[in-house]
This record gives structure tokens, C-alpha cells and sequence, in this order.
């Protein structure tokens, strides 16, 4: 323990720590400590010292680094995302708000991303702006709907657990519940007791709920990150949970030889009656108790790898844990494979809207898993989690691209080496811009290239995995039919032509 104290008011500060981190914060700020405490400058040292431990907390996270924005511009955001609470987070009935999700994208492609604290009004200016445009756009073009008034029993820390739902009808419940939660513990502390629980679920509401949470950690704003929570409580859709269907003691291990993300998922969309998946998905949720349900044909497909009558959930738990690094060992090369997994799926399915969202949904569970750095099982636990959602969009967007996914993931094991990374943050950055200026028909590119953008430059990953990520980038942001509309970049339904050139290690330069 390191305590700082101030004498005279009898207050101190007490920052958890190991003891690496107690030497490294006694011999960085030592000097710095007692000027402080000599001018009884209690408040400036409190400030000092929390964003010290913040720092180095930081960088003891090898796999995700929260955006840095100024003052001005958080201020800016904070004001935008204020109106959150004006709509219900669904439409017509199970479609999800996109609202706020673009705010990531703008804060950091327009922002003063500098973190002197000085702030530079007119980005910030610039970013609110640009966010009550697509705003104004987005309200305009979605039928919105008012806010939900809670109407049912409160939900209690004693049972909110139990009553995880898939069917939204809790959600003003939860959200209370919620709000209360990340007053009381901050954001860091209600992921830390409440996520777990919730990692199987994360493909609920077509991982929108995930994404919605995770952004909003990425993000900074405790609201969000309440609303996010609810949302996840809400659409708890697991996968291959029926006792009929096997389902694994432990999603994940450690254990020497066990295959990672990438053996994992070649093993997966090889497996016999791999070609077979899409069809029975399919068929399941034709049947009537499925359209019942009302939740879009591409959820009931997902919904249908938890019916033990269907032999999707059954054939995911065949495939066994998901080796991950030892618990005491670096997080980094588990979160990499993952990474390439969900960029391979862009790139092998031509950029398939689906596939776009379990990689932006495994963006959101790094955000959040990094508050879980004193819980490195939950930490795996939700990679696991991840990956297996990954599976069955795969599946249930019809294995899409997988030969091609396939192809890429071998590549990427030949080619993959530990170099420096991709840290040019000005192309990133335009190529931001170019996604939400014509993202205004369709945010999700936009949030795309943000999410290549970070991993593209991410200290702990290999020069592989960011050629993969400008590889997806680049076919995010080229046109690809003739009026040169981005939002025509990503197919819904009907796989566009075959469209290649972009990565085996000789794609031209992105930027």
C-alpha cells in the first residue's frame, strides 16, 4: 500500500498497489510528493497523485489504451451525450439505437488528442458540431422512440442476476438499477462486480448490447456506460448453455497445447458438417415458435445455437476451451489472435454487416475487460465468450467468406512477427473523416475504421496483424460501386462480388 496523507486535515489517500508499482510510484513522484505537501496544496496533490495511478494503471494494460481527449473536447461530449436519455435504446420493436456510437469516432478523428489538459476549443467546437449533425440526421431518419418508464419490481443487488432476460422488458429496471450501481462504485467498479455474469450473453441484440457498453467505457461517460449495462441485462442471449447440449466445465484454458483464437476458429469452420451450419440456423428459425419471437431472422439464427433440438450449440461446445496465456503471464497474445479472428471475418466476408459487428463488439469487451486487471480468469472468461459469439455469426451469416477466412488465418500464422506497429495516426484519421462524412447514410464504416485504427497501432501486436488491420481498412473506405457511396461497402443479405487484393502480405499501401 502507498498512502499519502495530509496531516493537518487528517485525510489520505490510499492507492492498491503491487509492489513493482509501489517502487515505481515512490521513485517517479517522490520529490514531486513532498513539494507538494510542503505548500499544503491538498487538492492538487489528491488530483496528482489519482492521475498517476491512472497513468501507470494504464500502462500495465498491454492490449487496450483509452483514448487520451482534452478537456475542452470531453466537455464537448459529455454535453452531447447528454441527451442519451431522450429516446429508448430500441426502435420498432428490436432494432438498436446507434445514436451515441459515433462519438468515439468524431471525439478522436476531430478532437485535440493531445493530454496537456490545455484543451483546444475550437476541435471541441468542431466534434459538437459534427455530432449534432449526424444527430439531427440520425433522429430524423429512425423512428425513435420516448423513453421507457419503469413499471415492474425495482431490481436489487440480490437479484438482479437471476433476472436476466432476453426479452427487453426490464430495461427501465435495470437501467435504475444501473445508474445507481456506477454512482455508488464508478465505472471501473461496476464492471468489476457486475460484467462477469453478464460475458456469456454478449451476443445479445446482435451484440449491439456489448457494443453499447463497451463503447461507452471507451468513451469515458457513466451514463452511457449505465445504459450499456441495462442493455446487456436485458438481451442475455447464451450460447450452448442446455444441459442436453455438453456444455463445457470451462470455456477457456490455460493448459499447454491447448489451441488459441486462431487454431480454434480453423478447427471450427472446418469441422465436419461445417458447410452445413448456415442451413440448419436457417431453418430453425423459419419455424414458428422462432418468428414468434420477433427479433430479426439473423438473431433467431444466433437464438438457435441455445435450442438443444438444433445441433449448432452442441457442435460450438464440441470444439473445446479456448487456450488462452497463463493467468499470471501477459493477456496480450490471446487478445491478438482474437483481433486477427475478427478482422480476418471482415476481410474473408467482404466487409458482411454482421461480421463488422463482432469485431467493433470485441473492441467494446477490451474497453471493458481492462477494469478487470484483479480478475485475469474473468478476464479470459470473456474472450472466450467473445469468440464463441464470433463462431455463430460466422455461422449464421452463412460461414460467410470462410474458405477465405480460413486462408487468412493461415497466412497470418506464417507471416506473423513481432516488429513495430503501424502508428501513423494522421491516415487513420482521414480516413475517419472520409467514413462519417458519407457515414451520415451509415455510421457503422466509420465505427469500423476507428476500431482498425487502435488495433492498427497497438504497441503489443505484430506487424501482421496491422497490415491485416489496413488491409480492412482500406476496404472499408474505397468505393465499390459506381456513385461511390461508402454505405454500399457492407452487404446485408446478399454477399457482393468476389472482391480481392487486399491483404497476402502484398496489399498496397492503405495509406
Amino acid at each position: 500500500l502507498l498512502v499519502l496523507c495530509s496531516r493537518e486535515e487528517g485525510h489520505c489517500l490510499v492507492v492498491r498497489a503491487s509492489w513493482s508499482l509501489t517502487l515505481f510510484l515512490t521513485s517517479a513522484v517522490e520529490t514531486v510528493i513532498t513539494t507538494y505537501l510542503i505548500r499544503n496544496h491538498y487538492l492538487r496533490l489528491l488530483h496528482f497523485s489519482v492521475r498517476i495511478f491512472n497513468l501507470v494503471s494504464e500502462m500495465a494494460t498491454t492490449f487496450y489504451t483509452a483514448p487520451v481527449l482534452s478537456d475542452a473536447v470531453r466537455r464537448a461530449v459529455t454535453m452531447f451525450c447528454a441527451r442519451s436519455r431522450a429516446h429508448h435504446i430500441e426502435y420498432s420493436g428490436l432494432l438498436s439505437s446507434h445514436r451515441f456510437h459515433l462519438v468515439n469516432v468524431v471525439a478522436h478523428a476531430l478532437g485535440d488528442v493531445d493530454d496537456d489538459g490545455d484543451g483546444d476549443a475550437a476541435s471541441a467546437v468542431l466534434v459538437f458540431d459534427e455530432l449534432a449533425r449526424f444527430d439531427a440526421f440520425y433522429t430524423t431518419k429512425h423512428p425513435l422512440e420516448p423513453p421507457r418508464r419503469a413499471a415492474g419490481k425495482p431490481v436489487t443487488a440480490a437479484d438482479w442476476q437471476q433476472r436476466l432476460e432476453v426479452t427487453r422488458d426490464s430495461y427501465p429496471e435495470y437501467l435504475a438499477f444501473f445508474d445507481r450501481e456506477v454512482a455508488v462504485l464508478g465505472v471501473g467498479g461496476a464492471l468489476r462486480r457486475y460484467l462477469p455474469a453478464l460475458l456469456p450473453g454478449v451476443t445479445g441484440a446482435a451484440c449491439h448490447a456489448t457494443i453499447s457498453a463497451g463503447w461507452a467505457v471507451d468513451l469515458g461517460e457513466a451514463p452511457l456506460v449505465a445504459e450499456g449495462l441495462a442493455y446487456m441485462s436485458v438481451t442475455h442471449q447464451t450460447l450452448g448453455s442446455h444441459k442436453d447440449q455438453s456444455p463445457p466445465t470451462a470455456v477457456w484454458s490455460s493448459a499447454t497445447g491447448t489451441p488459441g483464437p486462431v487454431a480454434r476458429t480453423l478447427q471450427f469452420v472446418t469441422t465436419a458438417h461445417a458447410g452445413e451450419f448456415h442451413k440448419i440456423a436457417n431453418d430453425a428459425s423459419l419455424q414458428p415458435e422462432y418468428v414468434a419471437l420477433k427479433r430479426g431472422y439473423f438473431q433467431h439464427r444466433i437464438i438457435a445455437f441455445d435450442d438443444p433440438a438444433v445441433l449448432l450449440g452442441a457442435a460450438l461446445n464440441a470444439v473445446g476451451p479456448l487456450g488462452t496465456t497463463a493467468l499470471a503471464a501477459d493477456l496480450a497474445p490471446t487478445v491478438e489472435e482474437c483481433v486477427v479472428v475478427a478482422v480476418a471475418a471482415v476481410l474473408g466476408s467482404r466487409a458482411d454487416f454482421f461480421n463488422l459487428h463482432a469485431a467493433t463488439s470485441l473492441y467494446a469487451v477490451l474497453a471493458m475487460i481492462a477494469h478487470l486487471d484483479t480478475d485475469p480468469a474473468a478476464q479470459r472468461d470473456a474472450l472466450a465468450h467473445w469468440w464463441r459469439s464470433a463462431m455463430a455469426v460466422l455461422v449464421a451469416q452463412d460461414l460467410a467468406g470462410h474458405a477465405e477466412v480460413a486462408s487468412l488465418l493461415k497466412q497470418w500464422s506464417e507471416d506473423k512477427e513481432r516488429t513495430v506497429p503501424d502508428t501513423k495516426d494522421k491516415p487513420w484519421r482521414a480516413a475517419m473523416v472520409t467514413a462519417f462524412a458519407d457515414g451520415v447514410q451509415d455510421e457503422h464504416l466509420a465505427k469500423g475504421v476507428y476500431v482498425l485504427s487502435r488495433w492498427s497501432g497497438e504497441r503489443s501486436f505484430s506487424a501482421a496483424t496491422s497490415r491485416m488491420c489496413r488491409a480492412a481498412g482500406e476496404l472499408l473506405v474505397c468505393p465499390r460501386d459506381d456513385g461511390g457511396s461508402l454505405d454500399k461497402n457492407m452487404w446485408f443479405s446478399a454477399p457482393p462480388v468476389d472482391f480481392k487484393g487486399f491483404y497476402h502480405g502484398k496489399e498496397k499501401d492503405a495509406d
